[in-house]
């Protein structure tokens, strides 16, 4: 095991096999959610020309008005991929192998990270340090939190990103630092037997002789400017790459061993292209922030974020329940600053701060403390200091959980046993790894994605309103009912002889043993079981849905056109008179009700 351990090369391969047994299915899952807006209704990407107005032109990053994302290097893979498909429409199924892609290389680029961050602390690589190394990026390849980032194709961003961001970080790592007698780092693909053994660097400064560091005849700038171009990729990727700018300077200073001055002086370049890029986004978008503060006011939304750090700590173990929307804390009670909710954020960011600060000092916790200040630093972009339109989502740990687990891995280097702290994160990827598998079916399609989210949280009203829709675009049921775009409120379309009936009928029951107490669900059976003659169960359900809908006119019209069709004339009159005094200025629906009216008083008299 040793000896395959000790080539990058099978480790990659190992680690990019991991993640096609594990995601590769996800190849055969549709277009959900916000791709409708990003894919596949956004002509923007339909053309290989319109990359260049991608960058420059707001209508152009999607097809919602007004557009609330910038990420134009997204946007132009999302061209070349409709390209690739060679078809009308945008394929699903090469959006989601893209994304696999990307999150595989992900995962290898962590893994080269890791290694090469132990090895500027120590010089080099030991057997227990590529162990943990090959352990961060199996876990960062089967943390089920990823599920969102790697199954919605809208989240390609999330992945790209991330992977420049790894690729800048691997430059800077192998760069000497500029400075002469240093030589670069270089990490052979396969790790074979150099033809003599090359000099690596102590930690105390001397020579000693080993594997892993090779003196190159590079240019000095090479590297750093590689760094700095990964680093504009990612951030036109998306914005949540920018806090890598921040980064660099402790990367230099603390694992480069450079000078604090000069860590700032090259870490200036980072912070140049993060305004140029914010100033290129807020020309394009015409506003930095997505929304107003989502509490109201300012200072009550960053309040009401440190609850939301508790929630992510549970997150970043893999612990159970994971929701696909956490759109219910919008509008919820605002945290008052003595609530346990705020208060405990509050100490779990002072406490990593400290811990983080603290762990900087020595050497050989290094990495540890890296780790936790890149979890800290990612997590700024998603924090609501520039107001967004959410307070959490689980995409948003795709970046600072590689920090968490550089941290988790650096520590569990720490512990005397090294074969047991192996063998209890081994157990921990497989679990993670199982409950990936469990969770990333309810991506297959919109109708399971948001039935089984919306049952699974109550509280979350956005995917039970968006589970109706979905439902009611099911090909089954789409030739009878539609549902008004603006109101939302059902609309009985007349079917085609060809629709089937039965097939409807089916769906409808389900929706509604899913569903019991949606009314729309409930008026569209009681309305095919009408079409289908069987008016004593068309009657009692849609009395129930007038029941509890009592202020909808349009529940007592297709209770009046039910008990119409079965010559109940005195029920049809009063339940269109009901119908008459709740929407009394609607002229088509009053010349319909008063024709129908007329047909009662007439067979009344």
């Amino acid at each position: 095991m040793e000896k395959y351990l000790s080539k990058n090369g099978f480790c990659c391969a190992l680690i990019g096999l991991f993640v096609l047994l594990l995601w590769g299915r996800t190849a055969r899952f549709d277009f959900v959610w916000d791709d409708e807006v990003y894919i596949t209704q956004n002509k923007s990407i339909r053309s290989l020309a319109s990359i260049p107005k991608i960058f420059c032109r707001r209508d152009a990053q999607s097809a919602e008005t007004p557009p609330l994302a910038y990420r134009p290097l997204r946007n132009t893979v999302y061209a070349l991929l409709y390209a690739l498909g060679g078809k009308e429409t945008p394929q699903p199924w090469i959006f989601h192998l893209a994304n696999v892609l990307w999150h595989g290389a992900a995962a290898m680029l962590l893994f080269l990270v890791a290694l090469l961050l132990c090895q500027r602390l120590t010089g080099a690589v030991s057997t227990a340090e590529r162990m943990a190394s090959l352990l961060i990026a199996l876990g960062f390849a089967a943390h089920p939190v990823n599920t969102e980032a790697v199954c919605w194709a809208k989240c390609m961003d999330d992945l790209m990103a991330a992977v420049f961001v790894l690729a800048a970080m691997l430059s800077l790592l192998k760069w000497n630092g500029g400075a002469p007698g240093h030589c670069s780092v270089s990490m052979n693909p396969l790790n074979e037997p150099l033809s003599r053994p090359a000099a690596t660097l102590s930690p105390q400064g001397g020579e000693r002789a080993g594997r892993g560091v090779q003196c190159k005849s590079i240019s000095p700038t090479a590297h750093y400017v590689a760094a700095l171009v990964f680093y504009l990729l990612a951030a036109f990727s998306k914005e949540s790459a920018v806090p890598f700018a921040l980064a660099v300077f402790f990367l230099l200073h603390g694992f480069l061993k450079l000078p604090w001055r000069r860590s700032a002086k090259l870490a200036l370049p980072f912070l140049l292209a993060a305004f140029f890029y914010a100033a290129c986004r807020h020309w394009v978008m015409g506003r930095s922030s997505q929304c107003a503060p989502l509490s109201g006011s300012y200072g009550q939304t960053l309040m009401d974020m440190f609850p939301v750090a508790l929630e992510y700590w549970r997150l970043l173990w893999g612990i159970p329940p994971f929701c696909a929307d956490y759109n219910w804390m919008v509008g919820a009670s605002p945290h008052p600053f003595l609530s346990s909710g705020v208060l405990g954020g509050m100490f779990q960011v002072l406490f990593f701060g400290v811990l983080a600060a603290w762990l900087w000092r020595r050497e050989d916790c290094r990495m540890a403390a890296f780790g936790i200040l890149w979890l800290g630093l990612f997590l700024l972009p998603v924090s609501n200091l520039l107001p967004m339109m959410q307070y959490m989502a689980e995409r948003f740990l795709y970046l600072p959980l590689m920090g968490f687990l550089l941290a988790l891995g650096a520590l569990c280097l720490r512990m005397r046993r090294h074969g047991l702290a192996g063998a209890g994160a081994g157990l921990l990827i497989l679990v993670w790894a199982a409950s990936s598998l469990e969770r990333l079916g309810i991506w297959h399609d919109e109708v399971k994605l948001f039935v089984q989210t919306s049952l699974a949280n109550p509280a979350s009203w956005r995917p039970r309103e968006n589970a109706v829709i979905a439902i009611f675009r099911l090909p089954q049921i789409q030739p009878f009912f539609s549902l008004d775009p603006v109101t939302r409120k059902l609309l009985a379309d007349p079917p085609p002889r060809t629709a089937d009936t039965e097939a409807a009928l089916l769906a409808l029951t389900r929706a509604c043993a899913l569903f019991p107490d949606e009314q729309r669900f409930t008026s569209a059976l009681g309305i095919t079981y009408a079409r289908r003659g069987q008016m004593t169960n068309a009657i009692l359900l849609l009395e129930l849905a007038a029941r509890r809908q009592t202020n909808d006119a349009g529940c007592w019209i297709d209770l009046g056109t039910a008990y119409t069709l079965e010559n109940n004339w005195p029920r049809a009159r009063a339940a269109l008179q009901t119908a008459l005094r709740l929407n009394p200025t609607n002229r088509p629906t009053l010349l319909r009700l008063q024709e129908l009216k007329q047909k009662v008083d007439q067979r009344l008299r």
